[in-house]
């Protein structure tokens, strides 16, 4: 269980596309999952594989119905409204590999290696567009977005 949210299947047997970023990580990670409730002993669910999205994976992150999936330098957006049937949408080419990524409203914040932080406007999941960029020293590996302020960790 992560932030309340476990990986329970609705009635045909998929798990609901607000609960797949979690699910994916654990998914592949081990199969199986465990966790535990204030006051009870740990539990193990079973999970199932309901849908994937094919080619290298470096970072996964869900936003809604949204799925941006970062390998090497490119970020592309699937449409997982389906899970067991994910559209891509759209895809854009950064500047430098890309560590991480986090999406908050019509945006992604990404940790771009050594080219820093870049903003992707993706309001348009069609069409990501790049917005801007900040060097940050050193190289950038995770980012969290808090309030109005994007936190930057690097290397």
């Amino acid at each position: 269980m992560r932030n309340g949210m476990a990986c329970n299947r609705d009635r045909a047997g998929r798990l609901p596309a607000a609960r797949l970023q979690y699910c994916v990580a654990v998914l592949f990670c081990c199969g199986y999952l465990a966790h535990s409730t204030a006051g009870s002993s740990a539990q193990t669910s079973k999970l199932e594989v309901v849908g994937t999205i094919a080619g290298p994976v470096d970072v996964v992150r869900v936003n809604g119905t949204y799925a941006y999936v970062a390998a090497g330098t490119k970020i592309s957006v699937f449409d997982v409204s389906d899970p067991t049937a994910a559209k891509l949408k759209g895809a854009i080419t950064l500047s430098y590999t890309i560590a991480a990524v986090t999406v908050s409203g019509s945006f992604a914040y990404v940790a771009n290696g050594l080219s820093g932080l870049a903003i992707v406007d993706v309001s348009n999941p069609a069409a990501p567009a790049q917005l801007g960029s900040f060097k940050t020293p050193g190289e950038a590996l995770r980012v969290v977005i808090v309030g109005t302020k994007a936190l930057v960790v690097n290397r």
